[in-house]
């Protein structure tokens, strides 16, 4: 089902803003968890903003100061203004805002956990009576965060598209007589996990409009097996060299009596030469079978998929 929603509203992207045409958006105040300090929340922001900026497809026409004299909450997934109507906040929203959607960045609160380990150890007093002693061998901290990337529909003030992302790390060292310092372990184990997250977060934030991709061309191929795809999607809609592309097909299937429209996968593409708006693929596996599905006529499309992104984890 989740893959049938995010292929409507990949169908309705398209439409709505066309796939060479700039997305400009709003970037709402964003909200801040507990765990780590303001200033690193403040930092993972501006780094999101500026990576937004780097992307030619979106455009960023008000930031957060704009909302400072705008009250806007949000009810039920639907943003409003406060102390007015629906319809008045629908338009005065339309009014005082000059970008067609509104994104905004939620980041959850620092999970974090500590654990020692420890071994058991005869040791033998100069009384003579032997006993049995707990010597720590080593010491684990594990880290977790979260952000929402949540994007709105100016028109309707209604929630079009959130990604959630979940990363986590953890940081063990060893010792003999005493745990190290928990700041420098937990430290460490917090950047690795930021780390995790803006891998994911950049990901994440090229599907928060999913594009149309599909195979324009085989460029080459070997014999009955592709080895070169192009595709038509580039450095405008964020694309770069070593991006993961997936091709796959539609299949109908019945689900409890219903029809269910299912990707099927076909092949992988590595990106190795990417233009303005198209790029080419190395086929790293399933070139027979991209073949063979054209030669039988089915739709092949492609998804923009990362090993570092999902949208499986804990929501706030």
């Amino acid at each position: 089902m989740k893959k049938i929603i995010i292929l409507l509203f990949s169908i309705w992207s398209v439409f709505a803003t066309g796939q060479s045409e700039k997305i400009q958006i709003g970037i709402l105040p964003s909200t801040f968890g507990n765990g780590m300090p303001l200033k690193e929340f403040e930092e993972f922001e501006r780094n999101i903003i500026k990576h937004i900026n780097k992307i030619k497809r979106f455009e960023i026409v008000s930031d957060q100061a704009t909302f400072q004299d705008i009250n806007i909450e949000t009810v039920d997934g639907v943003l409003k203004i406060k102390n007015l109507s629906a319809d008045q906040a629908g338009n005065e929203l339309t009014d005082k805002i000059a970008a067609p959607y509104l994104l905004q960045l939620v980041f959850g609160d620092t999970d974090w956990t500590a654990s020692g380990n420890s071994s058991s150890i005869s040791v033998t007093p100069s009384n003579g009576n032997s006993r049995t002693a707990q010597t720590p061998t080593s010491w684990s901290h594990s880290a977790t965060v979260w952000l929402t990337l949540n994007l709105y529909d100016v028109a309707t003030g209604s929630l079009q598209n959130s990604i959630i992302l979940t990363a986590n790390s953890g940081e063990t060292r060893k010792y003999k007589k005493v745990p190290p310092g928990p700041n420098s372990v937990f430290i460490n184990a917090v950047s690795a996990a930021q780390k995790s997250l803006w891998n994911k977060a950049k990901a994440g934030i090229k599907n928060l409009f999913p594009l149309n991709l599909k195979i324009e061309k085989v460029v080459e191929r070997d014999n009955k097996k592709a080895t070169k795809i192009e595709i038509n999607g580039g450095q405008f809609h964020g694309l770069k060299e070593k991006d993961a592309i997936y091709i796959y097909y539609e299949k109908e299937y019945m689900v409890r009596g219903e029809p269910t429209m299912r990707h099927v996968a076909v092949a992988k593409l590595s990106l190795e030469k990417v233009n303005e708006f198209s790029a080419i693929g190395k086929v790293r596996n399933g070139g027979k079978d991209i073949i063979t599905a054209i030669e039988e006529g089915k739709k092949l499309k492609c998804i923009i998929k990362n090993p570092n992104y999902n949208t499986r984890g804990y929501g706030f």
